[in-house]
């Protein structure tokens, strides 16, 4: 049995409209805490290549956590430039599939041994496809102005002697 039906049945209903109110009265000074809408959309990497006529294919989730890295060389000694699709092949089966947003992160660049700045380092867990020629393209990174640099190489035309993959590995 309720306060208002007892008081409804010994009609005093000016007194349950007294209840009702203050009962309203406490809901609209109970603290709710706010909510806002915000569009989040927009670019996940640092350098957006949409914005030069490129769309995303395929991208793989950034690591996260402590790795040590292995630097191999894409081609074995002696060997010729290979397919992009054979380097896509080699790379997931070694483990090295970075992606741009790998390439994009400070502390991995930092990490790049000096011997290296003369070659490019493929993050092949990222591909680009060109808007006009329909050329793939993985995502890289190249040394240039005393930094390393995303850029993009294209895969269907071959990769070559200067390609180095990183694998990562658990401390």
């Amino acid at each position: 049995v309720s306060r208002i039906g007892v008081l409804r049945r010994a009609g005093k209903g000016s007194e349950v409209e007294l209840v009702i109110k203050e009962v309203l009265t406490r809901l609209n000074q109970i603290r709710t805490n706010p909510t806002f809408k915000v569009d989040l959309g927009g670019s996940i990497f640092k350098r957006d290549f949409r914005k030069d006529g490129f769309d995303l294919v395929s991208d793989v989730e950034p690591l996260s956590g402590e790795y040590k890295f292995e630097a191999l060389p894409l081609l074995k000694e002696g060997e010729d430039p290979v397919s992009g699709d054979e380097m896509l092949r080699r790379a997931k089966n070694l483990g090295a599939m970075l992606g741009q947003r790998d390439g994009e992160n400070d502390k991995l660049t930092a990490g790049i041994p000096e011997e290296l700045r003369s070659s490019y380092i493929l993050l092949p867990g990222t591909v680009w496809v060109s808007r006009g020629s329909r050329e793939r393209c993985v995502a890289c990174l190249g040394w240039g102005g005393g930094r390393w640099i995303v850029r993009l190489d294209g895969l269907d035309g071959g990769c070559g002697s200067s390609g180095w993959l990183l694998v990562p590995r658990k401390p």
